[in-house]
């Protein structure tokens, strides 16, 4: 069975203003676009625009958290994996300070 072959790192995640975010990597990939609204914004009866979005807001603040935490742990992933390489490897201190760092990293911590 072959390996199957990842876009190495460094990835990032950009745009953290609502409805803006992807994961991207410098040599310009984009992994997907992080942040597209699936809430379903439709007004009640009698209900303005206005307040259609004022009562749906928790819902896309929860998609965008939500949203967030994926990406940030996708742009770590290859952190994390060569981290772990790493200490299976060789196991010493340094290993584990690179393990941390793609922890904080994945937690968007960093």
């Amino acid at each position: 069975m072959s390996e199957a072959k990842h876009t190495p790192g460094p990835w990032s995640v950009t745009g953290h203003g609502a409805g803006k975010g992807m994961i991207s990597h410098p040599a310009g990939q984009v992994a997907f676009t992080a942040f597209p609204w699936e809430v379903a914004e439709e007004r009640q009866e009698g209900e303005s625009w206005i307040d259609m979005r004022e009562r749906t807001e928790p819902d896309r603040n929860k998609l965008h958290a939500e949203k967030m935490a994926n990406a940030q742990l996708i742009a770590a992933a290859p952190d994390l994996l060569s981290a772990l390489h790493n200490m299976l490897e060789d196991g010493d201190k340094t290993d584990r300070e690179q393990a941390l760092r793609a922890i904080a990293k994945a937690e968007g911590k960093q």
